[in-house]
């Protein structure tokens, strides 16, 4: 089926994050519950076709945990929208990163979106992610390399400042060629999470370190 050129603008720009396409022939995309009731109802995607695999090679425990009566959990959380009689996918996070700050969902790519948006010229070198803290179970943090952050730090805080509440950042780490990537170039922010093991009970509402290099993946 053609794309309207309105729609497909919309797809690409109008949201969010940018559309990641809609079913293949054959291909099921639902929420655990079984359906997709509304447009922009949030969940875990599960998928469903020809092409899903057999499971984990000698891992039935993961095999179980991942697929269940055929249905691939992909640990990815998003939502779909209808145009046209067909539904079309956006992913809004991995599941395994989302924080969650005194019970509340804040998505990582949302905090990294709303400061690239104010700050083009971090796009590529920050990263947000939970960390663990005393008073709300989990806090947003925020790693920056340096040379990227170099004569923006001004303008990093006042976009941090203009934020909602729930997505401000309350620690942000700066040092040099300190963000993990795989050999394709994807980021492992998971990796940086033992980075703020000293920052579990701090209180300002904003605070800058920096620090050596390579200290952010611990």
């Amino acid at each position: 089926m053609t794309v309207q050129k309105d729609l497909r603008d919309h797809l690409m720009f109008g949201e969010a994050t940018p559309c990641v396409g809609s079913c293949l022939d054959g291909v099921e995309v639902r929420l655990p519950d079984g359906a997709l009731a509304q447009d922009g109802e949030i969940g875990e995607l599960w998928v469903r076709g020809p092409s899903l695999t057999l499971g984990y090679h000698n891992n039935t425990q993961a095999t179980a945990d991942a697929i269940v009566d055929g249905w691939l959990r992909s640990g990815d959380e998003g939502y779909a929208i209808r145009r046209e009689g067909k539904a079309f996918f956006f992913i809004t996070d991995r599941i395994k990163d989302v924080i969650v700050r005194s019970g509340e969902k804040v998505s990582p790519m949302a905090v990294e979106a709303a400061i690239v948006d104010k700050v083009p010229s971090l796009v590529n070198n920050l990263v947000a992610l939970g960390f663990e803290h005393s008073l709300y179970g989990e806090e947003v943090g925020l790693v920056i390399e340096e040379q990227a952050a170099e004569g923006v730090m001004e303008d990093l805080k006042r976009a941090v400042e203009s934020m909602p509440l729930r997505l401000r950042p309350k620690v942000v780490l700066c040092g040099h060629e300190i963000i993990p990537r795989t050999h394709t170039g994807k980021i492992q922010r998971r990796l940086l999470k033992g980075s703020f093991k000293n920052y579990a009970s701090t209180v300002e509402a904003y605070r800058v370190e920096r620090i050596a290099r390579g200290v952010a993946r611990g």
